[in-house]
């Protein structure tokens, strides 16, 4: 089988566990048994869930073994690039492998394939390689809050503040479990500000992309100011336009940190005292660029 990509996009239940099983039959069991084993450490697979992880082990396995028992598998063996009088037999070799080598049999989420790599060179990282991933945050939040409720013993500060809390609480609930309650509230305020954070960073992220392009779009603006000679008579000589220009060519100041208002006080700009602040720069940039 030629060497190659193959992009294959599909909507859910349309069949693509179905050809990406067929896609790693077709790669395991292109070898040749007499001189080679199944080339299972040379194949990687990788999916999203762990549920999908097990449903493609499945089918191969399942197609592996009717392919054995040649059996009707319809067009699984499509792509296999092997004398049809020795795909049973290599098929058989392939699922005994399999068993005796399941550690390298590669049908993988995208985390777990991370995390293998980690593992690998977790010394040269500098962590301990048999570190663990614990997906429960719970927990956690238990062992804190009981930290926390230890230290109102001895903290007088934590004392008080736990004291107008229990006020409050028992006026407001039924309920005579407090530890539970807090706990409880906890894990919501958590929840609510893991996802608060995400859509911060999102948004940050895509702020930051457009500034960046701006920011090059400017300093072109600022080099052909540069070049003009008679600036200063167009916009006035006590806007000491040039000077900013350099500053942004020469990366001094950049436009995300040192717009035109931060860089011309009112006190220059005569006609912008009575405009806000954050008008300044549209202001300029159009005396700039229109004339």
């Amino acid at each position: 089988m030629d060497n190659k990509f193959i992009v294959l996009e599909a909507s859910a239940g349309s069949g693509k566990t179905h050809n990406l099983a067929k896609r790693y039959i077709s790669l395991l069991l292109n070898f040749d048994s007499s001189k080679t084993k199944p080339p299972l450490n040379n194949i990687l697979a990788l999916t999203f869930t762990n549920k999908a992880t097990v449903e493609m082990k499945e089918r191969i396995i399942k197609y592996l073994k009717q392919i054995a028992l040649q059996q009707d598998v319809k067009d699984i063996l499509s792509d296999v690039n092997v004398q049809k009088s020795k795909i049973s037999t290599n098929a058989d070799i392939a699922v005994n492998n399999i068993i005796e080598n399941f550690d390298h049999f590669n049908v993988r989420t995208i985390d777990s394939f991370i995390n293998l790599i980690i593992k690998a060179c977790a010394l040269k990282l500098g962590i301990a390689p048999n570190y663990q991933i614990i997906d429960s945050y719970e927990d956690y939040i238990d062992y804190s809050i009981d930290s926390f409720l230890d230290k109102s013993c001895e903290n007088e500060q934590i004392q008080n503040i736990l004291n107008c809390f229990f006020g409050q609480f028992l006026i407001d609930s039924s309920s005579w479990k407090i530890r539970q309650n807090i706990c409880d509230n906890f894990k919501k305020l958590y929840k609510k500000e893991v996802t608060k954070k995400i859509v911060e960073i999102k948004a940050r992220t895509q702020y930051f992309s457009k500034i960046q392009t701006f920011n090059s779009k400017f300093i072109k603006i600022c080099e052909g100011i540069l070049k003009e000679e008679n600036i200063e008579e167009l916009i006035g000589k006590r806007i000491k336009i040039k000077d900013y220009a350099e500053d942004i060519v020469s990366g001094k100041k950049t436009l995300s940190k040192d717009g035109p208002s931060t860089f011309f006080s009112k006190d220059q700009v005569q006609y912008l005292k009575a405009i806000k602040e954050y008008q300044h720069s549209e202001i300029l940039e159009n005396a700039l660029v229109k004339g």
